[in-house]
């Protein structure tokens, strides 16, 4: 047998790994790996997984757990980080906001589903990041209500969530004088 490892950026074992191999199956000692087709992928993955930040701004002025106005355009930033120590595949981010016109950074990292109303990131490496900025204009409907945005991140059977939170002050109808 020919056994060839490389262990993935960031993977610090906390004891030595022994590799044992009986009856032409490989096993290892940290059960960080596992068997997949005949191909060995990293299981217990380091770092923190797949993270999600969501920022709320009006202007330069952060909206979040604040209060904007009717005709205020608040524009939402959400920033997917890949802290996991290996490839992370088909990742999906949802927002109960998004409606496929974010800007998404870099251009072709996502693929947009309308029937879903998620975005897919179809590989994100270790390290990298992508970014979906959107807006949304606050109309006299959301008056005097909180507009609460969830963003969901799912991948390799796992969620991440980040939620902000604004309230809308009462709009003041204009006063009639007869």
């Amino acid at each position: 047998y020919t056994l060839t490892e490389t262990t993935p950026t960031g993977y610090i074992p906390a004891d030595p790994i022994t590799v044992t191999v009986k009856n032409g199956t490989v096993t290892y000692s940290d059960n960080a790996f596992e068997n997949r087709d005949g191909t060995l992928f990293l299981v217990n993955q380091p770092g923190n997984g797949v993270t999600v930040e969501k920022t709320a701004k009006v202007g330069d002025t952060s909206v979040n757990g604040g209060t904007v106005s009717v005709g205020d355009m608040i524009t939402y930033t959400i920033t997917v980080k890949n802290e996991s120590g290996t490839v992370q595949e088909n990742v999906t981010v949802s927002d109960t906001m998004f409606d496929g016109t974010a800007s998404v950074e870099p251009q072709s990292a996502a693929t947009w589903d309308s029937t879903s109303k998620t975005y897919t990131i179809s590989s994100l490496a270790v390290g990298d990041t992508v970014t979906f900025t959107y807006t949304y204009l606050v109309d006299t409907d959301d008056s005097n209500r909180t507009l609460t945005n969830t963003v969901t991140v799912g991948y390799d059977g796992k969620t991440s969530t980040d939620t902000t939170t604004t309230t809308v002050e009462p709009s003041n109808p204009g006063l009639s004088v007869t």
